[in-house]
This record gives C-alpha cells, structure tokens and sequence, in this order.
C-alpha cells in the first residue's frame, strides 16, 4: 500500500484539488468547497494576502474554515475563532469482532 502521508500536512487542498475537485471553486492557489457543499478552504501559496483571491467566491456573511495557518484577512472578513483538530490515520483494516450488524440496502426513497 502507498501512503501519501505527505497530503495530511494539508487535507483541505488536496480533497479540493483531488477527489472532491468537482464540488471546489477558486483559483490555482486557493479553493473553498461550495458553499452548499461544505464550509472549508484550502490553499497551496506562500502570499501573506492570498484570503483576497476568495472574495469573488465567498458571498456575504458566509462563514469558512481554514485547515492551515491562518493568512493574513483582508479588512472585509472577521476572525470568529480557532479549533485544534487531532489528525488520525487507521493504517489497517479493523475486522468486525461481532459479526452480528446487519446490513440494510437502501432505496433511491431512503
């Protein structure tokens, strides 16, 4: 197995720019999720006012999380608050013990 342990240093961009690539808008070095989607932005730039590239992609008060160190905020946006997040990796399958779950197909109604 291949483990690209080095994208867990920013999850944020590489699910935008990666599997969820459909469901981002941006630029080439910040993309946020659709704001129907998901509240998270990403960025891959070293420029201290890359926050000044979303403002044509985050609509008035929408709120967004940034999963990485916060850049500097353009005048228009507000810092709400922080959370510390603990990232974990499951590096092997854990095998139902039980045995006993039942699986339920579900429908198109469901």
């Amino acid at each position: 197995m291949i483990h690209n342990y080095h994208k867990l240093n920013n999850p944020a961009w590489h699910a935008l720019t990666e599997k969820h690539q459909l469901f981002s808008i941006g630029t080439s070095e910040i993309k946020k999720y659709q704001r129907y989607v998901a509240p998270w932005v990403g960025y891959l730039s070293d420029k201290h006012n890359i926050f000044y590239e979303l403002d044509a992609f985050i609509e008035n008060e929408e709120s967004v999380y940034v999963f990485d160190t916060m850049p500097s905020l353009p005048p228009n946006y507000i810092h709400e608050t922080t959370v510390h997040c603990l990232q974990m990796i499951c590096e092997k399958v854990i095998l139902n013990k039980t045995g006993n779950e039942l699986i339920e197909k579900l429908e198109d109604r469901d």
